[in-house]
């Protein structure tokens, strides 16, 4: 892969990032509006793929945990839900994996 198309993948999964980031940011009020009767909430997986509609489970704390650093994703716990040539696993769960965005900033 030329540098010129390393920088283009990993401008458009900083875009997908930031757009489920966005969609995320409006799920989790509505997760903890109900975080104290159902505890666990769906969420969208926030992988580089535009094409991606998986949801996830996980706790608004543990999404809370992932959002602390800015370059970590919370994404289905699957190899085709992250880019190794842009970014890594740096948490393997059952119900979700948080990746590390390398390159451009989130």
């Amino acid at each position: 892969m030329s540098t010129a198309d390393l920088y283009d993948r990993e401008a458009r999964a900083a875009a997908n990032h930031v757009l489920f980031r966005g969609v995320n940011e409006r799920v989790k009020d509505v997760n903890e509006g109900f975080s104290v009767v159902v505890p666990m909430g769906e969420w969208v997986c926030e992988c580089a793929n535009e094409t991606c509609f998986a949801r996830i489970e996980l706790s608004a704390g543990e999404y809370a945990a992932t959002r602390k650093d800015g370059t970590h994703f919370v994404v289905a716990p699957s190899e085709e839900h992250f880019w190794p040539d842009v970014e890594r696993v740096v948490e393997r769960r059952d119900r979700y994996w948080i990746v590390e965005k390398a390159g451009h900033d989130a």
